[in-house]
Order: C-alpha cells, then sequence, then structure tokens
C-alpha cells in the first residue's frame, strides 16, 4: 500500500517540473499530469500494491497550529497539497475543486467502466 503520493502547487517555490516535480512550485496542470502517472504507477506495479492515497484531499492551513491555521501562505510548501483549495472570501471560506481532482477522477471512472 502507498501511503502518500502528493504534488504542492505553492507559489513561491521553485519549480522543477516534470518529470521529478519538486517539493512545490508546481502548476495546477503538473499536479495533474503528475498524480495521474503516480497513480497509473502504483496500478501498473511490476509487484502486486494494494492501493494508494492521495496527499491530500484538501489544502491543510492547519499544519502548524490554530494561530497558522487562519491564513494559506504561499510561501508554505505543506499547505498547498490539496485536490481541492481552500480560499478566504471576504468572511467566507470556498473550496474549488483542482484539475488534478478532476483527472483523477477520470481515471477512477475509465477504469470502473472497464470492470
Amino acid at each position: 500500500m502507498i501511503t502518500e503520493t502528493g504534488l504542492s502547487v505553492s507559489p513561491r517555490a521553485a519549480r522543477l517540473g516534470p518529470p521529478d516535480y519538486g517539493y512545490g512550485g508546481n502548476t495546477f496542470e503538473d499536479q495533474a499530469r503528475g498524480l495521474v502517472q503516480n497513480w497509473n504507477d502504483i496500478a501498473t506495479a511490476e509487484k502486486p500494491v494494494a492501493g494508494g492515497v492521495i496527499h491530500e484531499y484538501l489544502d491543510a492551513w492547519w499544519k502548524y497550529g490554530l494561530k497558522d491555521s487562519y491564513e494559506h501562505e504561499p510561501e508554505d510548501i505543506e499547505e498547498w497539497f490539496g485536490l481541492v483549495s481552500i480560499e478566504k472570501r471576504g468572511k467566507e471560506y470556498r473550496t474549488e475543486f483542482r484539475p488534478a481532482y478532476r483527472s483523477l477522477k477520470a481515471v477512477w471512472l475509465e477504469t470502473r467502466l472497464k470492470k
């Protein structure tokens, strides 16, 4: 079981891009392509793999305690791994699916339809 695979789209990190991607700085398209590639690697591994877990569903502002959780910091790579972004708009918070969410959903649906 692959317990964690993910790519950060933190805007203030250096971008390496494919094929290595690096730790942060990925574009939304890099994240989508890279996670689909990771998933395909898991699905086609020579040795049996029980599955994998994407890190993570929702951007993680909470990483460093309550005070830190009120701001989505562009330089904090750990806060930007989500398949879904969370943005503060006025007094409310909104979520939005990133392209990686839609890409992985399409792969999953395609796999399910083949069975």
